[in-house]
Order: structure tokens, then C-alpha cells, then sequence
């Protein structure tokens, strides 16, 4: 590394110190390679309650509720900028456990590269909280309603049959996937919610990689508005229903046959009751 560079990389890190230090949110400074916490500013360590040197001694799945496994294979996302944008459950030094949402970039320091994390207390957002919990099983996507670009979580896409990015995550490739016979319906709810701010749950058909249809239940709400009101970012889960509506599918084809085999024992009834009357004439006209 030239001097140029090194006093390039001098004067950025001073800049990020400085706005590290004296930021109101927090913020952590990870070694992507071991996971070992570099070093946390001040309002982080109010928030998890261990000291600045408590915090420099652990690592990220010390406190991630995840796996270490699971936050590894995070991780590389975040350094590859695949993904930069998590939902986590971290453990505070009192053991409480909280809902977080984290934002996470890799940034080139003078001793190697680093993953800057900024950390969110979620948990008494209800329907962010209800997405941390419902996360870990359902699929999960993040919409900016303004460009139309969206997040969906490794589970979003192997419900669907694809491997992790293996398609774009927009809403022009998610309609793509949306069944015909939906599409009109679910945009028009969508548009409603997002008109309204109101949360909204819509049960539809998308398409799998493997051609099939899967009913998968969907769940979601605007959790950002610009200045005049209007919606910026809607969040939400992806469920798959598709035994649910099986059953009720079965339910209903039941329900069918039982109510034809009572109409056809209503009729063979009437008929009886005819043909016994006819036998009743012809008996008293002999």
C-alpha cells in the first residue's frame, strides 16, 4: 500500500471515529475473518451492558442468538455485498434477549478490512418484532415501494425451489412469479395497504422453478412514510399454505358430495313418495 493510499485510508478512518464516537445509534466494528468485535462505540456498549473492553474481548455469535454457522455464512454475505440488510435476535449482558435489526457493509480500515455494523432495537415495533420471530421459518421480503427494489431471505427463494439470489429481487420479477388468475387481485390489495398504511394478509399462487404452483400466504405492512405521508419501504413474510389449502380444498369436495348425496335423497325421496301415491290410486280404483 502506497503512502497516498495509507494517508487516504488515515483520513476516512478519522472521518467514520469521529462519527463512531459521537453517533446515537449503535454501531460495532467486526473482524469478518474470526468474528471478534474490533471495537464498539459508546451508545453500544450502554445498550448491550458490557464495557468497551468487555465488548472487544467477544465475538458476534457471543451475542448473536443464531448459530455460529448460521451467522458465518451471514457474514460473507455482508462482505460480498450481496446482502446488507438482516434481522437477528442479539443477547444483552443481563441476559435479556432483543429484536434487531442490523445494517452491515464492509469498509477498509488501515488494519484490514472491516464489517460496520449499525444495530436497531426492534422489539417494541410490533411488526418488526413479529418478522425477527417469523424469519427464522418464513420467508421474509423488504420492498421499496419508490424503486421497486426489494430483499428476500434465502428461505423466500428455496420455498420457491431456488437457490439464494438465484433470481433478481424486485417487484417486476416477483410479479412474474405471481399466478394469472391473482395477479389483479393481490396488486389491488397491495395498493390499498400501501394507500392506507394498513397491514394486510393475501393468500396466492406463485410460480415454482419447477413449474409448479405453490399457495403461499403472505403477510405484511408499510413500516416507512416520507414527510407527506406517503409509503416508502413495506415489509413482510411469505408462508406456504399449500397443505392447509389442500385440506381445505378436500373439505370442500366433501362438503360438494355430501350435499349432492343429500340432494339425490331428497329427489329419490320425492320420487318415492310419488310413485307411492300412484300405487295408492291404483290400489283404491280397483
Amino acid at each position: 500500500m502506497n503512502s497516498q493510499t495509507n494517508e487516504g485510508l488515515c483520513n476516512i478512518e478519522e472521518v467514520y471515529n469521529s462519527l463512531f464516537e459521537k453517533s446515537s445509534v449503535v454501531m460495532l466494528f467486526i473482524n469478518p475473518s474470526t468474528g471478534q468485535i474490533v471495537d464498539a462505540n459508546p451508545v453500544a456498549c450502554s445498550y448491550y451492558g458490557w464495557s468497551r473492553e468487555e465488548m472487544k474481548k467477544k465475538k458476534i455469535y457471543e451475542i448473536n442468538t443464531s448459530s455460529k454457522e448460521e451467522t458465518e455464512v451471514e457474514i460473507k454475505k455482508a462482505l460480498a455485498e450481496q446482502r446488507n440488510h438482516f434481522f437477528f435476535r442479539h443477547r444483552l449482558a443481563n441476559g435479556d434477549i432483543r429484536d434487531v435489526e442490523v445494517f452491515s457493509s464492509p469498509m477498509l480500515m488501515k488494519n484490514g478490512e472491516l464489517l460496520f455494523s449499525i444495530v436497531q432495537d426492534v422489539t417494541d415495533n410490533r411488526e418488526l418484532s413479529v418478522l425477527v420471530n417469523s424469519a427464522m421459518e418464513d420467508g421474509l421480503w423488504d420492498w421499496n415501494t419508490q424503486s421497486g427494489d426489494a430483499f428476500f431471505n434465502h428461505v423466500y427463494y428455496e420455498m420457491l425451489g431456488y437457490k439464494d439470489k438465484e433470481f433478481i429481487a424486485n417487484y417486476a420479477s416477483w410479479k412474474t412469479l405471481v399466478h394469472p388468475d391473482d395477479t389483479e387481485r393481490v396488486e389491488k390489495d397491495l395498493n390499498e395497504s400501501i394507500f392506507s398504511g394498513e397491514k394486510f394478509h393475501i393468500d396466492l399462487r406463485m410460480k415454482m422453478k419447477s413449474g409448479e404452483w405453490l399457495w403461499v400466504s403472505t403477510r405484511g405492512k408499510v413500516i416507512e412514510k416520507d414527510a407527506e405521508g406517503k409509503s416508502l419501504r413495506v415489509v413482510g413474510t411469505l408462508s406456504d399454505i399449500t397443505e392447509s389449502k389442500n385440506k381445505e380444498e378436500e373439505l370442500m369436495k366433501t362438503n360438494s358430495f355430501m350435499m349432492n348425496r343429500e340432494v339425490k335423497m331428497i329427489a329419490l325421496k320425492e320420487e318415492i313418495a310419488i310413485l307411492k301415491g300412484q300405487i295408492a290410486k291404483l290400489e283404491g280404483g280397483k
